[in-house]
């Protein structure tokens, strides 16, 4: 058994290290998988780089989800012996083999491409449940999101389309917005022209309904003057902190730049601030990401959703492939091929 290593934080080039690894007993409801292909996230850069504080300590293995075999059981998940399956990880996805609890799988068959099942559980599942979970997305609504050639962006825009909402795409760069458009966004618009404030209160003068915010910093007290009356932000990433030097400071800075938030104020507006942080979910409700996972699944094999993972790399490669995200040049899911 083989690992990938974050044995310092630091640069792709500099921070990974393959290993032999000693993986512990299993329990009762977990399963071994001899690994496949593995995921990357934004959130394994912020762990590289020493920002994502739910991350162990060092040295570790990153990787929130694997596709793979089965290959040993606990005691209660024996009927799963041999099965093909896509599954979430706490940590340890880099590597040739992974645990997981048999809750947090989904058996595949052979028709599901190995980079597609990736993608629908890290970043697919985060949407179902930003979408379909903590809100409702209704006929109509105007939904602003960020990141919009990403993974969750991707999913987000399938997903509220399904529901009859209006979306707005923000990305940055011709590739991207082209590409964006031709993922059926009704508008998309450069983040980084400061205009695009001043286009979409144009054509929508009484503001969005929706805005999913993987960025913080700046961008939120932005965009809070776009906000409607009963409008949702759902915040589910800090990227606007990677890549900034300065230790705490930068950290404070980046809350600093979000504004102040006045309960009093969104209670006025009948305005909510939703959060979302999927470790938790998994630490402490694990039943709601099997239920996010086995719905997406769902929709996909009834062609209702269409995952896009053009990025494939092999694992002796993975500093490219931090590098291709970390860089914002990446367009819906990484995967890293054992």
């Amino acid at each position: 058994m083989e690992g990938i290593y974050i044995t310092k934080f630091g640069s792709a080039e500099a921070s990974f290290s393959k290993q032999k690894m000693h993986l512990r007993d299993l329990e009762a409801d977990e399963v071994l998988i001899k690994t496949s292909a593995f995921g990357i996230n934004y959130a394994d850069i912020m762990a590289r780089q020493g920002l994502y504080k739910e991350a162990p300590s060092l040295p570790f293995v990153p990787g929130y989800e694997v596709v793979g075999t089965i290959t040993k059981t606990g005691k209660d998940a024996e009927h799963l012996l041999n099965k093909r399956i896509v599954g979430f990880t706490r940590f340890g996805g880099y590597a040739t083999h992974a645990i997981s609890n048999k809750n947090a799988i989904v058996v595949l068959g052979d028709e599901v491409p190995q980079a597609e099942a990736l993608a629908l559980a890290t970043q697919f599942a985060t949407a179902y449940y930003a979408t379909h979970y903590v809100q409702n997305i209704r006929r109509g609504e105007v939904v602003l999101i960020h990141a919009s050639a990403g993974g969750v962006g991707i999913a987000l825009n399938q997903l509220c389309k399904n529901s009859g909402a209006i979306t707005i795409g923000l990305c940055s760069g011709e590739e991207k917005l082209n590409f964006c458009s031709s993922q059926n966004f009704d508008f998309v618009f450069d983040y980084t022209n400061d205009d695009y404030i001043d286009k979409i209160k144009s054509i929508f003068p009484k503001g969005i309904d929706v805005c999913f915010n993987s960025l913080a910093g700046k961008s939120f007290s932005k965009e809070k003057k776009l906000l409607n009356f009963c409008a949702r932000v759902v915040l589910y990433g800090g990227a606007s902190r990677s890549g900034m030097k300065g230790g705490i400071l930068a950290t404070l800075k980046m809350v600093w730049q979000m504004g102040i938030v006045i309960p009093i104020g969104l209670m006025m507006n009948s305005r909510s601030i939703i959060g979302i942080n999927m470790l938790k979910i998994a630490d402490y409700k694990p039943e709601i990401l099997s239920h996010c996972l086995q719905e997406v699944m769902k929709l996909y094999l009834s062609g209702k959703l269409k995952p896009v993972a053009n990025h494939i790399f092999s694992s002796d490669n993975i500093a490219d492939a931090h590098r291709l995200i970390e860089q914002r040049k990446s367009i819906g899911k990484v995967v890293c091929t054992m």
